[in-house]
């Protein structure tokens, strides 16, 4: 095994982070162990704070990158992103409505007892 091969992931993620595009593509191709890491979402995350900044990472799009992956939201588009946010927020919000609905339910049907 080379050096390389022997650090500890976090390690290797913070040094393919520095790598561009097509170099991560080809790290991937070394070995079984690479190709892991070049599709981690620990990489892809990180690339994507890099190249958006951290204000740019909402609790919405943790959300969608948590269903999709971080390497599928780093080659999203704004819209695209904008759209799946959108999304989320009105899920978020129809359950919201719903929980509260059942709620009224419930306290209605209580008092009639």
């Amino acid at each position: 095994l080379d050096a390389l091969s022997r650090l500890p992931t976090s390690i290797v993620v913070d040094i393919a982070a520095r790598l561009d595009l097509t170099s991560v593509s080809r790290l991937g191709c070394v070995s079984r162990h690479f190709r892991g890491v070049c599709e981690s979402n620990a990489l892809w995350e990180k690339l994507y704070w890099m190249n958006n900044g951290r204000a740019a990472v909402s609790d919405e799009v943790k959300a969608i990158a948590k269903d999709v992956g971080w390497k599928k939201i780093y080659f999203m588009n704004k819209l695209q992103l904008r759209m799946q946010v959108t999304r989320l927020r009105e899920k978020r919000g129809s359950k919201e409505e719903m929980s509260a609905a059942q709620h009224r339910v419930t306290f209605v049907t209580e008092e009639k007892k």
